[in-house]
């Protein structure tokens, strides 16, 4: 698509007014090695019309998408959202990593940098993409 970087074959559902709020995520098995986290609640972050990665109905891609991880997923919707169609997809990727030429990448979807107490997340993020090893374990 002309108007994303192109690096991974991922596609920002439209339209792209999913809904600005709360959302729950919960991360994969694979999140929480990559990112640092032992525990398996469900995390409340701020959404604001984020991607959704996967492809949408009737887009016909032009190239097989490549293999990515996913990190997490969206347990929830938009807290308070009256449209159902207008918040991001509950248990689609909220949190994907995948390889790109010699490096990875990690794509985020909501807003943890917003959020007082995710800067485990964030660490995690910046350590898998520039040094690809299991972060240190955080409670």
């Amino acid at each position: 698509m002309d108007d994303y970087l192109d690096l991974l074959t991922v596609f920002h559902y439209r339209p792209w007014q999913q809904g600005r709020g709360r959302v729950e995520i919960e991360l994969t098995d694979t999140g929480r090695q990559t990112l640092g986290r032992r525990t398996r609640e469900t995390l409340s972050v701020r959404y604001a019309n984020g991607p959704l990665f996967f492809p949408e109905e009737g887009f016909e891609m032009d190239r097989e998408p490549e293999d990515f991880d996913v990190l997490a997923y969206f347990r929830s919707g938009v807290e308070g959202a009256d449209d159902a169609e207008s918040q991001p997809k509950i248990d689609t990727p909220a949190i994907v990593a995948a390889s790109h030429g010699a490096g990875k990448l990690v794509l985020v979807s909501p807003h943890p940098e917003s959020d007082v107490g995710f800067d485990w997340l964030l660490q995690g993020a910046v350590r898998a993409v520039v040094a690809p090893r299991p972060a240190p374990a955080a409670d």
